[in-house]
């Protein structure tokens, strides 16, 4: 089996952007130094994510459960993940294990360029949360498709690891050109500065309060820096 060689790039003109070129197998013996290395390309912003695989001629369980959670984080942030040119025996593998559904397949490069440059506008357009402080200071969180869940569940868009937080909290929505929060019957509740919510329709400038998070809401256009009390 080939020894894996990883290389990585931006995109040219996208921000938040790498491109992956992987070669080799990935196996047992290798799949810890696969992370390692495409997590120190990475970034908190890094949102769109295009891992060419024309030469990876096999990849275990553990490298496509670190791709997966890969995408699924990426996701969080409006982005995704692109296997391109990926052997059809390797996509065999990563169906049967039901991994195919995390991911979009790409046959070129260009074609995954063009997608994830088409998926960038439209996050650029959309509203989003700016986390103020924490250990996600300057994450950015697009609010698009259903909305944002926050909370201290993991599989929330936002998660926030403190005592007065609750495991689904609260989410943030959208409705036409308006986006709204919802406390989701949290026990210490919910805040827009100073204000505890039960529901509340957003405006530039406003700071939402969880636990001991602070989220900036940025209109749909406007710059994503913003302060808050």
């Amino acid at each position: 089996m080939p020894d894996l060689e990883i290389k990585a790039m931006p995109i040219l003109a996208l921000p938040h952007s790498i491109e992956i070129l992987i070669e080799g197998g990935v196996n047992a013996s290798n799949a810890t130094r696969l992370k390692s290395k495409i997590d120190a390309v990475l970034d908190r912003n890094t949102a769109y994510i295009s891992i060419l695989m024309r030469n990876v001629s096999f990849m275990n369980s553990s490298g496509f459960g670190y791709l997966m959670d890969l995408a699924m984080l990426v996701e969080k942030r409006g982005g995704s993940v692109v296997l391109v040119e990926v052997q059809p025996k390797v996509k065999v593998v990563l169906n049967n294990l039901g991994m195919g559904r995390f991911f979009r397949f790409e046959a070129s490069q260009e074609t995954t360029r063009a997608f994830l440059r088409g998926l960038a506008e439209k996050v650029a357009t959309s509203p989003r949360l700016l986390a103020l402080d924490g250990d996600q200071q300057g994450a950015v969180f697009p609010i698009v498709g259903t909305g944002i869940r926050i909370g201290a569940d993991s599989k929330g868009t936002i998660q926030v690891k403190h005592p007065q937080v609750d495991p689904r909290h609260c989410e943030v929505y959208r409705t036409g050109d308006h986006c709204h929060v919802r406390d989701l019957g949290s026990r210490f509740g919910t805040f827009v500065g100073e204000r505890k919510v039960n529901e509340e329709t957003l405006k530039a400038g406003d700071v939402i309060r969880v636990g001991g998070l602070r989220l900036a809401y940025v209109p749909a256009g406007a710059s994503v820096r913003a302060t808050g009390p």
